[in-house]
């Protein structure tokens, strides 16, 4: 029986993770399968193969349980499950694995009891699906694939475009899902297209989806600062309930060659936000225990005793599909100066690369720019080709809404009144930059033209951490031998 089919398309950095969640004992058909067969097919045409340099179109497919941590050896495969992959996936060509069913939760027809969780729940497993794309050279191409999950290997060995024919549909797309997150938000969720079993969960992100988690916070209708129209407090009684800003520590993640978001990107980001998480919630163990008048080591975990007294390991694989729940609601146990970690990534290079440092790092400035405007003044002006020949002609002054430029001829103005702009729920108050490879040298580039476009910005937003990875400072080795 098929469960799962879903179909999409990637192109150059892109990834699509499908995080499926089975539930035994929300299955019509007993007993329940002991795995469940995965196959992923690259939809592109067998001769784009040779069409190497407008793509390649080949793709990388992995498969884990959401228990799995690169950082730690898998200890009872037989019960977790062990992760594969295909990191070559050729156009017109399929890969296929097993996903594991741990025998303590499957159900068997004879018993009439549920097997549930300590939270009275019915137990389930969890596997992540990732399909990365490995286009390098082209902003246009894009390569298109399938994804089948069933209970037995027949029914995945019917083929893709046949499966419409046998009653079950068409496939469902990524746009479905991330519509549906919108619609069906606060209410309960339709059948998800091209799921096919209430035993399966399936949530799907796209890149965009996956880079923005955590989201920035923002204020709730109850808490939003509101003023009369002569620009005072309308309700100056319940001015001590409004919220305070919170402060957001963002780390800036580069890949200098292509500059892609996905593999080792993800990686990094996905660790970063894991460290984080843990960080806090050993903050707000020891702010409760401070309360409760308990000493510091009483909050010690067994975990980070095992490691030395260091954090305990996370895994950077997000059990629900994502990290929406990254910062959990504790008002209560909040230090109001405490900075949250949000980690994001510019993806506006990809495919430029030979265009040089300065092209790439110029633009990332920009987009660091963009992102901690107003909590800095300076914000960079686009103009399109018709505005800039006709600005080159005339002698007329700039727009008094652009603001003052940071220099002659610079594209950087100073927002005359950036404290109009409409106040967020954060404010970002310090910054990190990590690269890798080449994006060591853009970040060192684009923290020079913040520097000079923006002067006042590292006094604004506090700088914290530069971190380069593999990155040539000293030039390549056939052009700077030593």
């Amino acid at each position: 029986m098929l469960l799962v089919h879903q179909a999409g398309s990637v192109k150059v950095g892109e990834v699509v993770r499908y995080t499926l969640t089975y539930t035994p004992a929300n299955d019509r058909i007993l007993p329940s399968p002991a795995q469940l067969h995965l196959k992923i097919k690259n939809s592109s045409a067998i001769p784009l193969r040779a069409a190497y340099l407008h793509g390649p179109y080949t793709l990388h497919v992995a498969a884990y349980p959401s228990s799995f941590n690169p950082n730690r050896k898998v200890e009872n495969p037989k019960k977790e499950g062990v992760p594969d992959f295909e990191p070559n996936l050729k156009a017109g060509g399929s890969w296929a694995t097993r996903l594991l069913v741990p025998e303590e939760i499957r159900e068997s027809g004879g018993k009439t009891s549920v097997k549930r969780t300590a939270d009275g729940e019915p137990k389930s497993v969890t596997w992540i699906i990732e399909i990365h794309s490995q286009i390098l050279f082209s902003n246009s191409a894009s390569v298109s694939f399938e994804l089948l999950v069933g209970r037995d290997e027949r029914s995945l060995d019917y083929g893709f475009a046949a499966v419409a024919g046998h009653g079950q549909g068409t496939p469902g797309q990524v746009e479905d899902h991330q519509q549906g997150k919108s619609r069906h938000e606060g209410r309960h969720p339709a059948q998800p297209k091209g799921v096919y079993s209430r035993a399966i969960r399936l949530v799907v992100d796209d890149t965009t989806s996956l880079w923005n988690k955590p989201a920035l916070p923002e204020w709730d209708e109850a808490d939003k600062p509101r003023t009369s129209r002569d620009g005072y407090e309308a309700h100056p009684k319940d001015a001590n309930k409004v919220k305070r800003q919170k402060n957001i520590h963002v780390v800036i993640v580069t890949h200098g060659l292509h500059s892609n978001l996905g593999a080792d990107m993800l990686y990094v980001k996905e660790s970063i936000d894991a460290a984080a998480k843990q960080a806090r919630e050993e903050a707000v163990k020891r702010r409760r225990a401070a309360r409760r008048g308990e000493s510091s080591e009483a909050t010690v975990t067994p975990e980070s005793q095992a490691n030395g007294g260091n954090l305990k390991d996370s895994s950077t694989a997000p059990l629900s599909g994502g990290q929406e729940d990254l910062y959990g609601d504790d008002a209560e146990d909040d230090d109001p100066d405490d900075e949250e970690v949000i980690v994001r990534g510019f993806g506006g290079n990809a495919v430029r690369t030979e265009r040089g440092i300065q092209y790439l790092g110029k633009r990332l400035a920009k987009y660091v720019l963009g992102l901690t405007y107003p909590d800095q003044p300076y914000l960079p002006i686009k103009k399109s080709m018709k505005n800039k020949m006709s600005n080159t002609f005339s002698s007329g002054k700039a727009p008094a809404d652009e603001g003052i430029p940071a220099h002659s001829g610079s594209s950087v103005h100073h927002q005359r009144h950036p404290s109009k702009h409409e106040e967020r729920a954060y404010k970002f108050t310090s910054i990190s930059f990590v690269g890798h490879s080449l994006g060591g040298l853009v970040q060192t580039y684009a923290i020079a033209y913040i520097h000079k476009h923006s002067p006042e910005f590292f006094h604004k937003i506090k700088p914290v951490n530069f971190i380069c990875m593999s990155s040539p400072m000293l030039g390549l080795s056939n052009e700077n031998p030593m």
